[in-house]
């Protein structure tokens, strides 16, 4: 006489709940309207133009003269090409040589059409710190990205 093997009712429980585990999270990106991706574009979390905003800025050195102590750093784009003015209390210094990357921001400046600067600052979030480079030697810079107020 053939009888039918029963299934132990632990054995139930586990192939229910396998079940749930593996349907359940779909159910829910579907109701959601999430999208699910099998992999991440690295391009679309850290690009160069993460770089762009106004960004509010000081030296960490007392050696900085006082008019250049403290200022304001536009990281502009246009027609795919990076462009930088530092805005400080005695006028307006345009970035040259910009490179910017996912995390870094280098560039030189002019003062008073004699001393050259270079700025290599890395980008973490919405603060910026890294350090100026010239003749006089180098000095640490901090900065926080200026947020729109809404």
């Amino acid at each position: 006489m053939y009888r039918p093997m029963l299934l132990s009712h632990t054995v139930i429980k586990f192939i229910f709940l396998l079940q749930v585990w593996t349907v359940a999270p779909q159910v829910v990106n579907d109701s959601l309207g999430l999208e699910k991706k099998d992999s991440i574009d690295h391009n679309e979390l850290y690009s160069p133009d993460t770089a762009l905003g106004v960004w509010r800025f000081s030296f960490g050195s007392e050696s900085i003269n006082e008019v250049y102590k403290d200022g304001v750093l536009f990281v502009t784009k246009q027609n795919g090409k990076y462009d930088i003015a530092m805005k400080f209390k005695n006028g307006i210094l345009t970035g040259q040589d910009v490179v910017i990357s996912e995390d870094s921001i280098k560039f030189n400046v002019n003062i008073d059409g004699l001393e050259r600067v270079s700025f290599v600052l890395l980008l973490d979030g919405n603060r910026i710190m890294g350090q100026s480079y010239s003749a006089k030697g180098a000095s640490k810079i901090f900065g926080v990205r200026q947020v729109p107020v809404r």
